[in-house]
């Protein structure tokens, strides 16, 4: 399956869709809350951080790929995530259906900046890095309000949009929820090997260890520990308080761990003392 997006406004307004019986069954059946497009309903059909179509194909990219389609279901209407436009059928009988997705970025210029391209930039000042903590964390309570948790949250899957402007509160878009689990389901644990375990540790830091070693399922506390990792990232050599409180989150006790309530309620007091 191919993961694509597009600007809102390259869609045409009549979304008629005219394809095989066969195929619309198959893919209504896989996606019963998705609207089915045409092809002819494309124009900028680009990935939101490479700006180039990605092609997830069968297996377990395919199972990703349907998770993300069914995430983004649920998530219709939170401003925080990729609006879902529908799924593109595949022609003929080589190609693989698509997953049409809001493009997130400049509609002029087609360009895009994740929070990991915002570090590396070094674009956040010292007084808008506490903000954009916090528009984070809306984000995720977003996200966890409609019984979502998204497993996989780092830099690289947080869209920042529009530029900063003023004292308006940075928009973060969340993406690419091809690991995420719904409350609704039983708790997944993860089961990998002690080799895997170790690689997972190394190279994905951002997943609390008690859900790489098999010990504890994905939850709230889990997620806090991805949200810290990214605070002290975000915080760099700028913020010692930002740092601080994602030390707070990354506590090897989870049960230490903050709540994002009281992540939230803690950064907005902060910023309501600066500006005082």
């Amino acid at each position: 399956m191919t993961e694509l997006v597009l600007t809102k406004h390259t869609l045409t307004p009549d979304k008629n869709v005219v394809m095989r019986k066969t195929t619309a069954a198959k893919l209504q059946h896989l996606f019963p809350e998705c609207e089915l497009l045409l092809q002819s309903d494309l124009q900028h059909v680009l990935h939101p951080t490479t700006n180039k179509p990605k092609t997830l194909g069968r297996g377990a990219f395919g199972v990703d790929a349907k998770l993300e389609v069914q995430m983004l279901t649920k998530l219709r209407g939170l401003k925080c995530v990729p609006e879902l436009f529908g799924i593109v059928p595949a022609e003929g009988n080589t190609g693989v259906p698509s997953v049409v997705q809001e493009f997130i970025g400049d509609q002029d210029t087609l360009m895009t900046c994740t929070i990991k391209t915002a570090i590396r930039k070094k674009i956040f000042s010292a007084d808008i890095i506490v903000r954009v903590a916090l528009s984070i964390v809306k984000t995720l309570i977003d996200v966890q309000s409609r019984g979502i948790f998204h497993c996989d949250f780092k830099p690289d899957n947080i869209m920042l949009m529009p530029e900063l402007q003023g004292g308006q509160d940075p928009h973060i878009k969340i993406i690419d929820f091809g690991r995420a689990v719904s409350t609704a389901h039983k708790p997944k644990y993860e089961h990998l090997t002690p080799e895997r375990q170790g690689e997972v540790l190394q190279r994905s830091a951002h997943i609390a260890p008690e859900v790489v070693l098999g010990l504890l399922p994905y939850s709230e506390n889990s997620e806090i520990y991805s949200l810290g990792k990214i605070f002290i990232r975000v915080a760099g050599d700028q913020s010692n308080y930002l740092k601080t409180i994602g030390k707070m989150c990354m506590h090897n006790d989870f049960s230490k761990r903050p709540t994002m309530k009281k992540v939230k309620e803690e950064l907005t007091s902060y910023i309501g003392r600066k500006q005082c």
